[in-house]
């Protein structure tokens, strides 16, 4: 096996691949052309993290991200309580629950923006992951209409792992989180499946063996 095919497998679905069509780049490249986030917390510093490597990755550009919003902001991710000119009666941001989002397309004076908004920074997370699907299947962001709520607040991974490493019925290799009996103290691995899980809106693991 080749090392660009481990690479690959390894990333899973978060293997982005650089698109062809200049039609989408050149509307991508005005959507990211100004980046807000705003907010501080570890999920938020994620979320910038996130997007910036996934807009490198699918457009080989590099967006401009600030924290305050101004007149030429094209890309806005902030939580509903962060934005006081959306309209919460006629956009939906009423309809969120905790770990919800919402990602729309909105005109603000005489310019476009698209919005991703949340209750909580867990919900902009996953709403930041959907947005990056969005560009890497090339989808249109000139008509963006979604709000997505899970229907379950406890999504869990449930784990068979020992502590000396292995793994109840386990056929693809030893625990990544324990070793001889200790947790690991190799956390990249544990890094890099947290941002799988995370991508796809699970957000709980039980480590060990029942």
């Amino acid at each position: 096996m080749g090392a660009s095919k481990q690479i690959k497998d390894y990333l899973c679905w978060l293997d982005f691949r650089g698109i062809k069509g200049s039609d989408r780049l050149e509307e991508y490249s005005q959507v990211l052309k100004n980046v807000i986030i705003i907010g501080d917390s570890p999920i938020i510093d994620t979320i910038g993290k996130e997007l910036g490597n996934g807009i490198k990755e699918i457009t080989a550009g590099l967006p401009v991200v600030g924290k305050v919003l101004k007149d030429d902001t094209t890309l806005l991710i902030a939580k509903i309580e962060d934005i006081d000119f959306l309209d919460r009666d006629t956009e939906g941001p009423e309809l969120l629950n905790e770990e919800g989002f919402a990602i729309k397309s909105i005109n603000k004076g005489a310019k476009d923006l698209v919005i991703i908004t949340a209750r909580s920074d867990r919900g902009l997370l996953y709403g930041t992951f959907y947005f990056l699907r969005l560009l890497q299947m090339e989808e249109g962001l000139d008509n963006l209409d979604i709000i997505e709520n899970p229907v379950n607040p406890l999504r869990i991974i449930n784990h068979w792992d020992n502590m000396d490493g292995s793994i109840e019925r386990g056929y693809a290799g030893k625990s990544i989180f324990y070793r001889d009996n200790n947790l690991t103290d190799n956390l990249d691995r544990i890094r890099d499946y947290a941002r799988l899980l995370a991508s796809i809106g699970i957000n709980s693991v039980v480590i060990n063996n029942v």
